[in-house]
């Protein structure tokens, strides 16, 4: 019986996490706002998280190159607000390959987290990976 508890708890405790949508993660995560920070590497860059009517909008740009993406409502994602994770990928196919989005987000200290955005494309039996990485100060 101890044990069933347990196991209903957890599941209750795991539904309980991502009932939240995926939007209202993201913004727990990281609110909307323009923030600035350093790039791995030392440049400078900066993050733009907007909060538009059914979806939310980042940009991040570092040296000349600027990255978007776009996280809905109802989509699906991944969230660890234990550790201000946060994951979300849009995946579309072409004729000849196919474009994955990806927007990635975790703590590096209290007031410092990481992003990424990212654009993978597979073109025939070539692909190509830009992103654009930017440590924020929140």
């Amino acid at each position: 019986m101890k044990t069933f508890i347990a196991a209903l708890m957890l599941i209750s405790s795991t539904a309980f996490a991502y009932e939240l949508d995926a939007t209202e993660a993201l913004l727990q995560t990281v609110s909307a706002g323009e923030y600035y920070g350093i790039t791995p590497s030392g440049d400078d860059c900066s993050v733009a998280v907007r909060n538009l009517s059914s979806k939310i909008a980042i940009v991040a740009t570092a040296n000349g190159v600027t990255k978007r993406s776009e996280v809905y409502s109802g989509a699906a994602y991944r969230w660890k607000p234990g550790q201000r994770s946060f994951l979300a990928t849009t995946f579309t196919t072409t004729l000849n390959g196919s474009r994955e989005n990806i927007f990635r987000t975790i703590a590096v200290s209290t007031n410092t987290q990481y992003v990424v955005v990212a654009d993978m494309i597979v073109d025939g039996r070539s692909s190509e990976e830009t992103k654009v990485e930017c440590v924020i100060n929140l």
